[in-house]
């Protein structure tokens, strides 16, 4: 699996920070920072790049956001599904912080696989 972006590294247009690993046939996208219009390309790019690596599925902890917007969501349903017209899993391990919170309120949580933290 090819790293796209190393956690840390900042990505060229933001400060939305996209770190990319494999484990078990799975991409696992970590991002860090504020997902919103401006850093949604970045993050598009990412996630269709761990999907093109996968064999079993992306996962993607949003645990160290500390912003997601309406644009941030909408990119992560594209993603997870781009990764079922894959044959792919897609599943989103969103912490206690502001993506929980968001991903709550809009009521996508199915849609984006969302696995809750313990508790």
């Amino acid at each position: 699996m090819t790293l796209q972006h190393q956690l840390g590294e900042e990505t060229p247009e933001t400060g939305l920070r996209i770190g990319t690993t494999g484990h078990e046939g799975w991409a696992v996208v970590t991002m860090e920072g504020e997902l919103d219009l401006a850093e949604s390309p970045a993050a598009a790019r990412a996630l269709a790049a761990a999907a093109d690596a996968a064999r079993q599925g992306v996962e993607l902890d949003l645990a160290r956001l500390t912003f997601m917007g309406s644009t941030g969501v909408r990119t992560l349903i594209d993603a997870a599904a781009d990764a079922a017209a894959r044959g792919l899993a897609f599943r989103t391990l969103p912490g206690d912080g502001a993506a929980l919170r968001i991903i709550d309120l809009l009521g996508v949580g199915e849609r984006l696989g969302v696995i809750a933290p313990p508790g």
